[in-house]
């Protein structure tokens, strides 16, 4: 039975084989001390947004995923060497699982020591019936879309259901290449993080 423990920058408890790390990190400090544990690509990177508070954003949780991953590996932050699988996602040759997502202003990284792992965060935001349907609709499958139509908070019901989908295709590693309906929860553990003005959801197998 896996353990999700959530924890923050002071923490570094062992890592076990029946833990899952979840860390929050904060984006909106000033980005200057960190971005010299960036790579060139991910400097580039920055370098393009052309809004200060996506830059900032993108460097502090490009530098912090680097600083909590170095602290597993042993690693300095800077020499963290990053390799992508043919969809996109991120890994490291010789380091434990992990996973980030953001929203606005806050990112959770999800840290295991091997096997697939997804996380997804997503500030709530107000939709009107009509649109949170057609969403639903279009990404939903039929077992989902009765639990969401009977939930006492369809606001709410409908982030659940959406983090724990997106955590799902990111531990998969597929991205957007598989239909985001054909994806089912049974099939995946799967934990809810709520947290002020936030949804969240950890999944792994």
């Amino acid at each position: 039975m896996k353990t999700v423990r959530s924890l923050t920058s002071g923490d570094m408890p062992p890592l076990l084989d029946d833990d899952i790390h979840l860390w929050k990190l904060s984006l909106n400090e000033s980005p200057a001390p960190l971005t010299h544990l960036l790579s060139g690509d991910e400097r580039q990177r920055a370098e393009s947004f052309k809004l200060a508070i996506h830059r900032t954003r993108f460097i502090n949780r490009r530098a912090l995923m680097r600083q909590s991953l170095g602290r597993y590996t042993g690693q300095s932050p800077e020499k963290l060497h990053f390799l992508t699988n043919p969809h996109g996602k991120p890994f490291l040759c010789d380091g434990p699982s992990f996973n980030l997502s953001h929203s606005d202003d806050i990112a959770l990284l999800a840290v295991r020591a091997a096997g697939a792992l997804g996380v997804d965060v997503e500030r709530i935001r107000p939709m009107d019936n009509d649109n949170l349907s057609d969403v639903a609709r279009m990404h939903f499958n039929e077992a989902e879309l009765r639990d969401w139509s009977s939930a006492d908070d369809s606001l709410l019901a409908f982030f659940d259901i959406w983090t724990g989908k997106e955590a799902i295709l990111k531990a998969m590693g597929t991205g957007l290449s598989v239909p985001a309906q054909s994806v089912s929860a049974e099939e995946w553990a799967i934990q809810r993080v709520d947290f002020d003005g936030y949804r969240a959801a950890v999944v792994w197998c």
